[in-house]
């Protein structure tokens, strides 16, 4: 799940000091996450709950030059490792 924000979002954020409330999109465990840095696709995986945090569990890899949602198709490779999202 992504999106670019909206001015007025990203007004309101800035105007609400440190804190970032919970976003308004719904997310469950299990849900499919693309992990994307600077919008290129560089892992897959699904969010789980470990030790009562949200963590995203990788299972492959994005593919070399592969751009945010091409898919995973292209992906390879994979980790059990989970990576803090929050």
């Amino acid at each position: 799940m992504s999106r670019v924000l909206t001015r007025e979002e990203i007004e309101a954020l800035l105007a609400s000091g440190p804190i970032v409330s919970d976003p308004t999109e719904r997310i469950r465990i299990g849900d499919a996450v693309e992990v994307t840095i600077d919008g290129k696709t560089v892992a897959y995986g699904h969010l789980v709950s470990e030790g009562g945090r949200l963590t995203v569990r990788i299972h492959s890899l994005g593919k070399a030059g592969q751009r945010a949602g091409e898919g995973a198709a292209g992906a390879a490779g994979g980790t059990e490792a989970a990576e803090e999202l929050i």
